[in-house]
């Protein structure tokens, strides 16, 4: 089976060799490996492949070369397969590629008596469809309505139809070919009396019968054999190199790209520590603590609490490394199974290896990768924080190894972690990303810096704890530091392991445990990948083994199936806003083919380059052209198709055309436009679920895109409503108003985008579209272009598609063909009925007289640009002359640019309530019971009675009684840092995560601002503040929630909710900024999206006081913290909570002291976090009006500065001092010198 999208079923960097090589050792016994190359060339042979492509790589192959390759790799057994499915192996590859893919298959059939290919397919053409054995044409509703050979479509349409009319009432239908005929009838349903005449007739056949008596025996579907692999040793080693191959040479750059990325971190985090919190000593003898006087028991007291913030600062930085290394890790991996499962799935199916096979090679070959980023990491750890110094700046091997182990341990957790997540979530690559970013995180609450075991007196807790036991993790690390070769074991030991209840006697005892937590992981993750391999889905049905063949009828059960008529709308055309007036009408039909669009000596480059002006006449061999001389022009009124085969630029030319990529257009590039009407562009994608909102209904959508592209109409009353069902009815769309965008079918949806560009009043009049036909059946393909043409006339509009396969009745609906070759340049221009006389005036000897025209003619554009016959086609296009009905425009092709309105702001406002209501609620609900559930997770972990600490004390009682504490006061000072760290664990958390939903969900929808932006419906300006404004009520939901149950001080603070809420809020509005600019800067790309924002989070906590007062930072981070919101919300949280007149004249509070906050800090935050939110939202405003609309007037600037300078008059500036009538000169001279005086 080979599916149709096919670069997901291939590793894309590795070599056609390479693929096709390790296919065949897996496929083949070893014996066989001998005549491997013999058999990658009799294949390649047969598929038409040149062998000059075995050495590259398969994504820079051409799409029709990538679908011989996918099915040369499953004919890489020396037994062929004796059956071959193929998804529509067509789609998306212009005629000419599509004719030779199926081309290979009929050699393959041909030279292989035992291969049966079944092969589903759209529109075939005449060429394609005779290279058919069978035809089995199936109708809507899943009756067949034929099965017979292509030779008798002609002879049963007539036998059933006789010679009535079978679609049109019209004789010209009759002339269209039998197959397009069949289709259009399998479009109506099984309602259509002619589908259930033709099923009923195929039912009967005496082809069917005679099948039916041939066959005597026949397996159910529970007999029927599965097709997978017994395991073997031999595809064990050859699928291990196989890996190793994908993860240590394909990918090795992602692997270099990721280790250094966290070294980068990792310096970045080194530098934000005192590296002299590696030199306190914390080994002291259990020996002789009891003989010690009470002298030196006060000296190491006082050296202990002096050590004591070094010590803090280093249990954070290593909570740090490992956050910064789980976190990647397992979003990471969650990334990498959900990939590798689309090409696992296509090869175990097909029989290339065995489940075990897969498992055990992936999981080894990802076990060493794991160990040699962990390996990696651990000498980032070790170097950059000064570790020799406790050495004697010596390199000691075991702490190493010891760091080594622990960071290896920890990475191989995280990542079988999200092997687990990827697997569960294997459809959904966002929500497999977003769960594993919050399991780290929640794994990181259990590692012992917020909270200890010891505090957590609740039993679950403790149970969650032992369960988890990442805790043991950072113990491993604590001990490698702290005691291995530090402490000796017969005398001393650490009072840093003491403090955090660490038995370096039970160290690794207790961290092997997590072996058994990753085998169960493991167990897990087999599971769950083997039902999803091997499971099949029982229908409540059982099959009997029988040796009589019964015809079954067709029950049709009318009765049950509902009319779309009683469903469509009943438009009064009259009652329709936008009925033409007189002007208008005259207007049209005075500049009704008239040329609208011309262009000149068109050159584009393929990349962009530090010039903004380029010649195409002076490049060197480096330098790629992706367009090459191209001349032509549209008509008003008419349909245009840009058609060429794959890569030859008709994308490329259609982003032209639509005032795109100006920067890399040559300096000989030219553009008319019309004189009698400003150019009004518009462009569609070939994938339209970019330009529609779910959630919203058709008809929703269209009244929507009514009034925002209609806002800035005055003074006139418009019926949006009205304009919105004519467009339904004019695109015949009706049934779907009440439907929404998400559940119509391709072609409506692609009828349906356009029609929201046609809501308008003033019309696009030139309308790009990429493909509209592209995975469409031929009967739906016609229905759209059919569709085009009469807007093309109704409206007067100038309609460019580019198309790749239409057939003969969709070709002659285009008044204008643009065929372009390979090599970026035209070779035909004009009306598809002159096609054949335009190629009699080229005298070639390889026309074929039986094809038609435009099929010889799409041949041809396959040829190299340097073919005789491609520049002859070429330098005939150059003749053509413009007419004096046109102005050059400098800039080429004008954008849209609309202005800010509050009118627009308050639409789109209304239009995306209604997309939250009907579709984007899910992920809304889903991120605000996330993040409010955080809150009572953190309150259970603490002690309920911190809050009524206050910490007062007298300071200098407390430095007399330093190291003579009570256990009350022992408890009290522990209380005192568990609020400290529940605060900072709530805010950080908090805030990361809601940092973590503004940019997941504005990566998901700024795709529908890029459209709608670029056709002209509204500004930046208008879609950035009204998405900003109205994100904030979920987000301000989610504050309520969340310090509602945060909110533990209330009996001390009365009243303290509200401003807490008050500063959350504040504190959201920069995270929401910072999110957006992460999107736009980023472009969408998820990955890096998912580092960045892992490394920020952490930056941020380091920045907050979560390390070490800010104030004993560089004085460039503290300059840096001034623009981290979570700063400014600790301490006014702790303000609010310690300070304002908690503790008595004289007294001080400890916390507030040590980072030296004061009541001011919280009159501080409100102005800062206000600053920090405008500052930022600002910023991410002008760099996405940056992106949106890029200065592309550089022509026009140019050409004013020259005239600038050139207009310019000598100046009558009088120097002073040299007021005189006298012309001064410069005079040159000259000096000679000769051999002789040189010498």
């Amino acid at each position: 089976m080979i599916e149709q999208n096919i670069q997901d079923m291939i590793v894309g960097k590795m070599t056609i060799r390479q693929v096709l090589q390790y296919a065949f050792r897996l496929k083949n016994d070893r014996k066989d490996f001998k005549i491997i190359n013999e058999h990658i060339g009799q294949i390649m042979e047969e598929l038409l492949l040149d062998k000059n492509i075995l050495d590259k790589r398969f994504e820079q192959c051409s799409g029709g070369e990538q679908r011989r390759i996918a099915i040369a790799q499953e004919l890489m057994s020396i037994q062929s397969p004796d059956f071959l499915f193929l998804d529509e192996p067509t789609t998306g590859l212009d005629s000419n590629s599509a004719l030779l893919v199926m081309q290979c298959l009929r050699r393959l059939v041909d030279h292989n008596d035992h291969l049966t290919i079944l092969v589903s397919i759209h529109a075939p053409s005449s060429d394609i469809l005779n290279l058919f054995d069978q035809l089995y044409i199936l109708a809507k509703g899943g009756v067949c309505i034929y099965f017979d050979s292509p030779t008798n479509l002609q002879s049963i349409l007539e036998k059933n139809f006789e010679q009535e009319l079978i679609i049109d009432q019209t004789t010209d239908q009759l002339d269209r070919p039998p197959i397009e005929i069949y289709l259009k009838i399998a479009c109506q349903g099984i309602e259509s009396p002619q589908v259930r005449k033709l099923a009923n007739s195929c039912l009967h056949s005496e082809k069917l019968k005679r099948i039916s008596s041939e066959m005597k025996n026949f397996c159910s579907i529970d007999n029927y054999p599965n097709n997978y692999k017994k395991f073997s040793l031999k595809d064990l080693w050859l699928q291990l190199q196989r890996m190793f191959l994908i993860v240590f040479m394909v990918d090795v750059r992602k692997l270099y790209s990721f280790i250094i990325l966290l070294g980068i971190v990792i310096i970045i985090l080194t530098s934000m520590f005192d590296n002299a919190m590696v030199t306190p000593n914390t080994c002291y003898s259990f020996i002789d603590d009891q003989i010690l006087n009470e002298t030196i028991r006060m000296e190491q007291c006082l050296e202990r609490n002096w050590d004591k913030n070094y010590i803090l600062q280093y249990r954070v930085f290593v909570t740090n490394i490992i956050w910064v290394s789980s976190a990647p890790i397992t979003a990471i991996s969650a990334i990498i199974i959900i990939k590798m499962f689309k090409i696992l799935h296509n090869e175990h199916r097909n029989k290339w290896y065995s489940y075990g096979t897969f498992y055990i090679s992936f999981i080894i070959v990802r076990l060493i990768e794991c160990i040699i980023v962990g390996t990696f990491i651990a000498l980032f750890y070790y170097f950059n924080i000064n570790h020799i110094y406790v050495d004697d700046y010596h390199l000691n091997w075991k702490r190493i190894g010891h760091f080594i182990y622990f960071i290896c341990q920890n990475a191989l957790y995280s990542q079988n972690i999200g092997f687990l997540i990827g697997i569960i979530f294997v459809r959904y690559l966002e929500i497999a990303t977003i769960i594993s970013l919050v399991v780290s995180q929640t794994l990181h609450i259990f590692m012992g810096l917020f909270f200890q075991q010891e505090q957590l007196n609740e039993p679950i807790w403790k149970f969650q704890i032992e369960l988890i036991k990442v805790q043991k993790i950072f113990h491993g690390l604590l001990y490698s530091f702290y005691s291995v070769d530090r402490c000796d074991p017969e005398t001393e030991r650490s009072y840093v392991l003491i403090d955090n209840e660490i038995d370096r006697d039970q160290i690794f005892i207790e961290s092997n445990r997590i072996y058994w937590n990753i085998l169960i992981i493991q167990l897990i993750f087999a599971i769950i990948l083997w039902l999803k391999l091997s499971y099949r889905k029982s229908r409540g049905r059982k099959f009997k083994k029988s040796n009589e063949i019964e015809l079954l009828t067709l029950d049709y059960d009318c009765e049950q199936r509902i009319d779309n008529e009683n469903y469509r709308f009943a438009i009064n055309l009259t009652e329709i806003n936008r009925i033409k007036t007189e002007k208008e009408i005259e207007f049209e039909n005075f500049t009704r083919n008239k040329i609208m669009i011309a262009w000149r000596s068109i050159n584009l480059f393929a990349s962009s380059s530090l010039y903004e002006i380029r010649s195409a006449n002076q490049i060197d061999d480096k330098t790629k052209l992706i367009l090459k001389n191209l001349n032509g022009e549209f008509r008003f009124g008419t349909l245009n198709a840009l058609m060429g085969p794959s890569g030859a630029g008709k994308t490329s030319l259609l982003k032209v055309l639509n005032g795109r990529m100006k920067t890399k257009l040559s300096e000989e590039s030219e553009f008319y436009l019309t004189k009698y009407c400003p150019t009004r562009v518009c462009y569609l994608t070939q994938e339209v679920s970019s330009h529609l909102m779910p959630g919203l209904t058709a008809l929703q959508s269209l009244i929507y895109a009514s009034r925002l592209k209609n806002a800035q109409e005055v003074n006139k009353e418009i019926n949006h409503e009205s304009i919105a069902k004519n467009i339904l009815n004019e695109l015949d769309i009706t049934d779907t108003a009440e439907t929404y965008v998400q559940n119509c079918s391709g072609g409506e949806r692609k009828r349906l985008a356009l029609g929201l560009e046609l809501t308008s009043l003033r019309m696009p009049n030139l309308i790009c579209i990429d493909e509209p036909t592209s995975g469409l059946d031929s009967n739906s393909a016609e229905i759209v272009i059919a569709c085009l043409l009469k807007l093309a006339r109704s409206h007067n509009l100038t309609i460019i598609t580019s198309i790749h396969q239409p057939n003969m009745n969709m070709m002659m609906m285009f008044d204008q063909l643009y065929v372009l070759a390979k090599g970026g340049i035209c070779v035909y221009s004009g009306r598809p009925i002159d096609v054949g006389k335009f190629l009699e005036k080229i005298s070639d000897p390889r026309i074929n007289e039986n094809l038609f025209p435009i099929e010889q003619l799409m041949q041809y554009s396959c040829l190299d640009h340097t073919n005789s016959m491609t520049v002859c086609t070429t330098e005939t296009e150059n003749k053509i002359i413009l007419t004096n009905d046109m102005h050059k425009s400098i800039d080429g092709i004008p954008t849209n640019r609309n202005r800010f309105l509050l009118k627009s702001c308050w639409i789109l406002f209304l239009r995306y309530c209604a997309f939250v209501r009907g579709y984007q609620w899910i992920p809304y609900f889903w991120f605000m019971l996330l993040i409010i559930v955080q809150g009572p997770s953190l309150v259970m972990k603490i002690n309920p009675d911190i809050p009524y600490e206050s910490g007062c004390i007298n300071l200098e009682e407390s430095y007399n009684n330093t190291c003579n504490r009570t256990e009350q006061e022992k408890q009290m000072d522990a209380n005192l840092e568990q609020n400290f760290l529940f605060i900072l664990a709530s805010v950080s958390y908090f805030l990361s995560l809601i940092y973590l939903q503004c940019t997941i969900i504005f990566v998901k929808e700024i795709r529908y601002f890029w459209n709608e932006h670029r056709n002209g419906w509204y500004s930046t300006g208008v879609f950035y503040m009204t998405r900003m404004i109205i994100e904030w009520i979920p987000l301000l939901i989610t504050a309520v929630g969340f310090v509602y149950t945060i909110n533990i001080y209330e009996q001390i603070r009365p009243g303290i909710y509200y401003w807490l809420l008050f500063l959350f809020i504040l504190a959201m509005i920069p995270m929401q900024s910072f999110g957006y600019l992460l999107v736009i800067l980023s472009c969408n790309n998820f990955a890096i999206i998912v580092v960045i924002m892992t490394v920020i989070s952490v930056i941020w906590y380091l920045l907050s006081d979560g390390n070490a007062p800010i104030y004993n930072l560089h004085y460039a981070y503290q300059m840096i913290s001034n623009f981290v919101p979570t700063k400014f919300m600790n301490r006014s949280f702790l303000a609010l909570v310690y300070g304002f007149d908690r503790c008595r004249s004289k007294e001080i509070q400890p916390t507030l002291y040590y980072y030296r906050i004061n009541d001011d800090d919280f009159y501080q935050a409100i102005p800062m976090l206000i600053m920090n939110g405008l500052l930022f939202h600002t910023l991410s405003l002008l760099i996405l009006i940056m992106k949106a609309n890029p200065f592309k007037s550089r022509r026009n600037r140019a050409k004013k500065i020259l005239d600038h300078h050139q207009t310019l008059k000598p100046s009558n500036v009088i120097i002073p001092g040299l007021g005189c009538h006298h012309e001064f000169t410069i005079k040159k001279f000259e000096y000679w010198i000769t051999d002789q005086k040189m010498a």
